[in-house]
């Protein structure tokens, strides 16, 4: 069973408990689900997460590898690439995206 799969299944049983008074499930317990498929909904899914954090990575270690001639020109030839300006716009918007250290 994935992530999903398993969020939608506690987000269905604390509407059921909560309607049917059963259980009392935390607040938490009900948001946190919520949260997980607020954001696969959205196309933030934990996978995109760690692939902007993986392209940030990738960039960091370009930038201390590479001199800035080269750095412009991997991105003269990269520029109109739709995948990478995707990523891109990803990257920046997301707060997850740190390097991984």
């Amino acid at each position: 069973m994935d992530g999903l799969t398993l969020s939608r299944r506690v987000r269905d049983a604390v509407i059921k408990a909560v309607e049917t008074g059963e259980l009392q499930p935390s607040v938490r317990d009900g948001l946190t689900a919520e949260a997980l498929l607020a954001r696969a909904e959205t196309g933030e899914t934990l996978d995109n997460a760690a692939m902007v954090r993986g392209f940030m990575t990738w960039i960091e270690a370009i930038k201390r590898h590479c001199t800035s001639e080269q750095i412009r020109a991997i991105g003269a030839e990269i520029h109109d690439d739709p995948a990478l300006a995707v990523l891109t716009a990803r990257a920046r918007s997301c707060k997850e995206a740190e390097p991984l250290r």
